[in-house]
């Protein structure tokens, strides 16, 4: 358990730090759902560090964890996620992208979620 709380921490960490601890679950709670669909990978870790799924992943930078009180806000929501003490507010969304960078998978779909800087979506295909 403690890789896959690290694996989602560091997704968090690079896809959502600057926002609060509400906004932050969603985005956690997406990659869980992923991790839960017979469409992907099994694990957070393969979820979250497949090719291309998650830009931060993608961009060739290493992840370094600059800021420490917002990594630390990353494995406490990472953990309310994974032991299921917060609850998916993003009915069962497996897909986000942010407000200000539509993604051209979204074209269409409804989003089920506006949370923060994120717009999540389910039911999205890969």
């Amino acid at each position: 358990m403690l890789e896959q709380l690290l694996c989602l921490a560091e997704m968090v960490y690079f896809e959502a730090r600057s926002e609060d601890v509400v906004d932050q679950i969603p985005v956690a709670y997406s990659a869980k759902n992923r991790a839960e669909h017979s469409s992907y990978p099994n694990t957070l870790c393969e979820v979250v560090h497949k090719p291309y799924a998650y830009s931060y992943y993608s961009d060739g930078k290493p992840e370094t964890f600059n800021n420490k009180e917002a990594y630390g806000m990353s494995l406490y929501v990472s953990f309310l996620v994974i032991t299921n003490i917060a609850s998916d507010p993003t009915e069962g969304s497996t897909h986000y992208h942010h407000v200000h960078q539509p993604a051209w998978w979204a074209i269409g779909k409804k989003p089920t979620r506006i949370a923060g800087f994120h717009v999540f979506y389910n039911n999205i295909e890969k």
